[in-house]
């Protein structure tokens, strides 16, 4: 017997969809995008059922990541067209989360003064009033560069450490010169 067994790591690309069927069992439907490379994304369908399916609803939303385990199932539907249609999708049976739990929605910029609650007091700054601006900078500086000699110096070498290819200045050649042209050596003949 074969094993139908499919874990896939991806994002929502949309928040998932909750229907009840006919006999009041729900079932959720969205899609997965799988990063293969950087360059190249694959697009999965996927359902849940039950309790599962509620628990997607409920903590899952677009963009958030999550690993599903499920297995793959043939989808066989009648396109727009009237063709016969059939795709593979995702019966997920559980999920796990992964990545950084959700951020609470910042609070929108309305007017020409943007609030955001200062972090860990709950209170909103009060916005400037006329004449209590910042002023800018007069003249930027920039860092200078350092001198010679004040470059900081590597860390020593652990113990035991031997260079791959050790060199000193002694050991390198100095560069050959060209041999200067003379008649003798100088041949008229084409190649």
């Amino acid at each position: 017997m074969d094993t139908n067994r499919c874990v896939l790591q991806g994002r929502l690309t949309c928040d998932p969809v909750l229907r009840m069927t006919q006999t009041g069992r729900a079932v959720a439907s969205f899609r997965i995008a799988v990063g293969l490379t950087r360059d190249r994304t694959l697009f999965i369908s996927a359902q849940a059922w039950g309790k599962t399916a509620e628990l997607i609803r409920q903590y899952l939303h677009k963009g958030s990541p999550a690993i599903f385990d499920g297995r793959l199932e043939p989808d066989e539907y009648t396109g727009r067209d009237g063709q016969p249609r059939c795709e593979t999708i995702l019966v997920a049976e559980g999920f796990s989360f992964c990545g950084p739990p959700p951020q609470q929605p910042q609070p929108q910029a309305q007017g020409p003064y943007q609030q955001y609650p200062r972090q860990g007091t709950g209170q909103y700054p009060q916005p400037p009033m006329a004449g209590q601006y910042p002023q800018p900078p007069q003249a930027w500086q920039y860092p200078q560069p350092p001198q010679a000699g004040q470059y900081p110096q590597p860390p020593p070498a652990p113990r035991g450490y031997v260079p791959l290819h050790p060199v000193d200045d002694a050991d390198v050649p100095a560069p050959a010169t060209p041999p200067a042209a003379s008649a003798a050596n100088v041949d008229d003949t084409p190649f």
